[in-house]
């Protein structure tokens, strides 16, 4: 007999509200990180769910939070009301621990999940999850990819059928790649041609020869079918590697595969699109462009709607608190060219735009006066001869000192922005060249601004 529970939410969920709540979170100075996808009321049917769940299973969230969280609101049958799809984890001391999904369905106030809709496999986690129509049938499949209990990656594709979870197929390593000794898998979906039909592509890691196989994909009748592939040599796994799908150019969409590089020991990124059902790839391995020492991602500098490649320039190599960082992006005709460059200073919360005229220029050198933070900014002449065209001084706003030691006043200064800790200045050094790249004591505050917010 199938076993029907509802969970009401009226009265909690007045009660919550009423009451209030606050949070507070932490930035990071290298990038600000999407919040999960996880509000209050998820919170309370997480609550609710969590009384009924028998003993020893908890929720948990997929390891890619920013896409979905530990409770997901899915209109997997396409009738215009959403399913909840609720992930989870059940760990038995002695035995194997399993993963999975209970689904509900909204019932008025409440939601009622089925015990035909759940789904338990033999893993650890959940490396991915994902809700896409992959068959093209009208309904949502449901992806998830686990780790099981001998460490092997394994993608599975469930549906919703009426009341029932069915498994419309199950991936492994081999299946993508016809080599037993590929134990890491990954996957990522979206629309890459223009068919207007989701494409798969799957990674496949082989441990023993250092190589990646990138596979482009479709499922028919349950079954994983390769399209296509492309081979990287030395990657040091799947753990560090993002896929991204999205636009390449105004024209085109394709995928973005940012690996971690085993000979440098840096990262690489490589860009392709489809094309008859075949992979083009529009990178060299070996393009210093595409190749940089830690893990960027790739942004919409511009916000025009096109990835751009992040490349550092050059950085403090030991705490990241700052970095030059060049942006490319590509098209058909012109290939990649540079469209930004921005000095990044984390530790004291500011960025330079840099102006084009002065890409590949400029350099920066920062010491302390007293309790001011002091960046000079260089750039050299055709002779190789450094000058100093502009100071930029952070002046913590806890400062006791005069702001007159600070300044020089033969020289203009121009106050440029100010954030909780500090006030920036600039001293123009050297207004003659500085002219020469289009800055003026009236426009040098345009190009700062601050790191994160």
């Amino acid at each position: 007999m199938k076993r029907i529970v509802g969970i009401f939410l009226l009265g909690i969920l007045s009660a919550f509200f009423l009451s209030g709540c606050s949070s507070s979170s932490a930035k990071t100075p290298e990038k600000l990180l999407t919040k999960p996808n996880y509000d209050e009321e998820k919170a309370i049917l997480s609550s609710g769910i969590t009384k009924v769940m028998f003993q020893n299973v908890t929720l948990i969230f997929p390891d890619n939070t920013k896409d979905v969280g530990k409770i997901n609101y899915v209109d997997l049958d396409e009738d215009g009301v959403n399913e909840v799809v609720a992930f989870q984890k059940k760990d038995i001391t002695g035995k194997d621990t399993e993963v999975g999904f209970m689904v509900l369905r909204e019932n008025g106030e409440s939601y009622n999940f089925l015990e035909s809709g759940e789904t338990l496999e033999k893993g650890k986690k959940i490396e991915y999850a994902g809700f896409y129509d992959i068959d093209s049938d009208g309904n949502k499949e449901i992806i998830m990819q686990f780790k099981d209990n001998n460490n092997l990656s394994k993608i599975g594709i469930y549906s919703l059928n009426g009341n029932e979870i069915k498994t419309e197929g199950m991936i492994e390593p081999e299946d993508a790649s016809g080599k037993p000794n590929e134990k890491s898998l990954s996957i990522k979906i979206g629309y890459i041609d223009d068919d207007n039909i989701y494409d798969i592509v799957v990674l496949t890691y082989d441990s023993e020869n250092k190589k990646m196989t990138v596979n482009l994909a479709d499922m028919t009748d349950g079954e994983l079918k390769i399209k296509d592939s492309v081979v990287y040599d030395n990657p040091r796994g799947l753990s560090e590697t993002r896929v991204s799908i999205g636009n390449i150019s105004k024209e085109k969409k394709g995928v973005v595969i940012d690996m971690p590089n085993d000979t440098d020991q840096g990262m690489m990124t490589s860009v392709l699109y489809v094309e008859n059902d075949k992979f083009v790839k529009i990178t060299s391995d070996d393009d210093p462009r595409m190749i940089t020492s830690y893990y960027i991602p790739i942004t919409d500098i511009n916000n025009d709607n096109v990835i751009d490649i992040p490349c550092i320039v050059s950085s403090s190599t030991v705490d990241k608190s700052y970095a030059f960082i060049d942006y490319y992006q590509w098209s058909e005709d012109r290939g990649f060219s540079r469209i930004n460059e921005i000095y990044y200073n984390y530790s004291y919360n500011f960025r330079v735009n840099v102006p084009k005229e002065l890409y590949g220029l400029l350099s920066v050198e920062q010491n302390y006066i007293n309790e001011d933070i002091i960046f000079t900014f260089r750039v050299y002449s055709d002779m190789g001869i450094p000058e100093d065209i502009f100071t930029l001084t952070a002046k913590p706003k806890t400062s006791k000192i005069d702001d007159n030691q600070s300044l020089n006043k033969e020289k203009a200064t121009v106050i440029v922005m100010e954030t909780e800790d500090y006030t920036y200045q600039v001293t123009i050094n050297n207004a003659e060249i500085l002219e020469q790249y289009n800055l003026n004591t009236k426009n040098i505050k345009e190009i700062f601004a601050r790191a994160y917010e």
